[in-house]
């Protein structure tokens, strides 16, 4: 099966996705601060917090 489409449509896809993930994890406490942390986060297997800094 062959699918063409648009590129455009890709184009305005990928920065409505970035958009809505980062909201979600906003609302879920986490703020990103780069444009491809949601691309490194997706390599992400081990999350460490550590509480007692400030």
């Amino acid at each position: 099966m062959l699918i063409i489409t648009c590129p455009c449509a890709l184009g305005l896809a990928i920065p409505a996705v970035q958009i809505v993930a980062s909201g979600l994890l906003f609302k879920k406490g986490i703020l990103l601060n780069s444009g491809d942390a949601l691309e490194r986060f997706a390599a992400v297997d081990t999350v460490v917090f550590d509480k007692t800094a400030r």
